[in-house]
């Protein structure tokens, strides 16, 4: 808005009128201020040392700022209120530019603010200025609009912004803006940038970093708080009035409600009698106060289990998808800083073809199936460390390098082990039932595993052991199996995988292990198989996965458990 410009009436917007009383002395007790003298005074603020001067309406500044309306006041009988001038000394004519354009179009929009890499330090001293006149509709507007830039510019202040902000004649202490940026840095990943300015920090804000990042649990991490408009006004926004953002729409007769949020379920049988589903979720203490918190609710539902272990289900995968999860939560939680690495890897496969010395592809769904490793012990381990070969080659290099491409095809077995890819999904099935690539529709059920943007905080899914149609693309060796793959997940006659009757009849012991945390092999299904067949006795562990027969440390346990059940006599 050009300086010292008279506002013209035909442009001026309504703008909501000043509280009951909030000029107890303008006027007669009882009288009410005629319409036609509003928008009529004009007041000149000359701000700065060079006192530049702004021509406002001396109304509007009062409707919105309990400052001004105080010091205007003649009923004070400041100095001021008895001139139409205004001096502020102390504040750059910059921002309060900024702040008369937002006062009369509600709007941040500038150039320097809304370009591709926003100057936050001109929205923080907005924001000093703002707070300092107390226009708090303009301080909570600034919130709004620092959030959606940082995540639509996917940036984050600078180094020399924290100081602006967290400095000596910052942000005031304790304010939703200082809020915002710790949280910003927090959910944001920003590691490589600390690392990269050492000196040029404020200490204050890296203490403040250090202590949020402490308290954040891995659920937060899936959902940045400044994305929900109630959460944000809740944690960032200031109302004098105690009140809420919600509180302004329940006025207008809109009743806001924030509602419960699930946040986990796990479903697991007893076998033979009971199918279990527990339920974790985050309810409101106050559904229409939602900044009065939250409380954790845990739920269980209990029904009879159907479904007897001879007839395998029409979705022939019974893979746990809620292991595989949990295994991916595993994994983020002890390489939180893979998370951004995962979405940069994949960013630049959705931009680049990418061909293995083999002659395969690497896809973004065959860079997924990285996750079969989970289920191994030392899998997260082996996973890491090529996800960081991975994103440091593209941060040295801008591409792959061979040698870490040849060691990520060597963790992948499909290419040497083609029947493995073909009879997976097979083997599960009996009857009339078909698997029509189970794996591939299952996934779509599971919004986690849907995930693939790297524009936002929620970490990208790794799949399991799991088989898809673009398997048969990807593997060099698989490519001429395709239509045979097609035929098998067509096909709807397939044997009993059993002979219940003749498992029933047993008469040669057998000693079985169980992995309660297997996240190939369902325990449930594992134990309800084992119960089926006669002298069958059961080593069960939750301290073990899929390969601890052969696994380093775990063989020797395994075997001396299974001969323990051997040499045991039972009643």
């Amino acid at each position: 808005m050009p300086a010292a410009t008279e506002p013209q009436s035909s442009t001026t917007q309504q703008i909501t009128t000043p509280k009951e009383n909030s000029f107890p002395c303008s006027f007669p007790r009882g009288s009410t201020p005629p319409a036609r003298s509003l928008f009529k005074t004009i007041l000149t603020v000359t701000v700065g040392e060079e006192k530049k001067p702004f021509l406002v309406h001396r109304e509007v500044l009062c409707a919105v700022s309990p400052f001004f309306a105080a010091a205007l006041n003649p009923c004070y009988d400041f100095r001021e209120s008895r001139s139409s001038a205004f001096h502020l000394p102390s504040a750059r004519p910059i921002d309060f530019e900024y702040l008369v354009q937002w006062i009369y179009t509600r709007t941040l929009t500038h150039e320097e603010v809304a370009a591709p890499h926003p100057a936050y330090f001109r929205l923080t001293r907005l924001w000093i200025l703002a707070d300092e006149l107390q226009v708090e509709g303009c301080k909570n507007a600034i919130i709004d609009f620092m959030a959606k830039t940082a995540d639509e510019s996917n940036s984050v202040p600078t180094p020399d912004d924290t100081v602006t902000v967290f400095g000596e004649g910052g942000v005031r202490e304790g304010s939703g803006l200082r809020a915002l940026v710790v949280d910003l840095f927090a959910w944001k990943k920003t590691d490589h940038l600390v690392e990269g300015h050492e000196d040029t920090w404020d200490e204050s804000f890296l203490r403040l970093l250090v202590a949020r990042l402490k308290r954040m649990n891995w659920h937060e991490k899936g959902h940045a708080p400044w994305r929900n408009q109630i959460t944000r006004c809740r944690l960032y926004h200031e109302h004098n009035d105690q009140s809420t953002c919600g509180d302004s729409e329940k006025k207008k007769g809109t009743l806001v409600m924030s509602a419960a949020r699930l946040l986990e379920k796990r479903t697991h049988q007893v076998p033979g009698k009971l199918t279990i589903s527990e339920y974790f979720f985050e309810v409101p203490l106050n559904h229409e106060s939602p900044q009065d918190g939250t409380l954790w609710l845990f739920a269980r539902s209990v029904e009879p289990y159907k479904k007897p272990v001879d007839v395998v289900e029409e979705e022939a995968n019974p893979l746990p998808w809620y292991k595989v999860a949990e295994r991916n939560r595993s994994y983020y939680d002890k390489y939180s800083e893979d998370i951004q690495r995962v979405k940069n890897i994949i960013h630049y496969l959705q931009t680049e073809k990418v061909i293995l010395p083999s002659g395969g592809m690497i896809s973004i769904a065959r860079f997924r199936q990285l996750g079969i490793e989970f289920g191994f012990h030392g899998g997260i381990d082996r996973v890491h460390d090529i996800i960081l070969r991975l994103a440091t080659d593209l941060d040295y290099c801008g591409y792959f390098t061979r040698p870490t491409l040849a060691e990520f095809e060597s963790m992948q077995i499909f290419d040497n082990s083609p029947l493995y890819a073909l009879l997976h999904e097979a083997i599960y099935l009996q009857g009339d039932h078909a698997s029509n690539w189970s794996a591939d529709r299952i996934m779509k059920e599971h919004p986690a595993f849907m995930n693939l943007s790297t524009s936002n905080d929620e970490p990208i899914f790794f799949t399991g052991e799991m088989i898809y149609p673009s398997m048969f693309r990807d593997y060099i060796e698989l490519r001429n199996l395709a239509p045979t793959a097609d035929i098998l997940a067509q096909m709807t006659s397939w044997p009993p995988l059993y002979n219940t009757k003749r498992l029933a009849h047993n008469d040669v012991p057998v000693y079985a292990s169980i992995y309660i945390d297997d996240m190939y092999v369902s325990y449930d299904f594992a134990r309800e198989t084992a119960m089926k067949i006669k002298n069958c006795k059961t080593f069960i562990t939750n301290a073990m996965y899929h390969d601890a027969i052969g696994a380093a440390g775990k063989s020797e346990e395994v075997f001396r458990q299974l001969f323990g059940l051997r040499d045991d006599v039972m009643d």
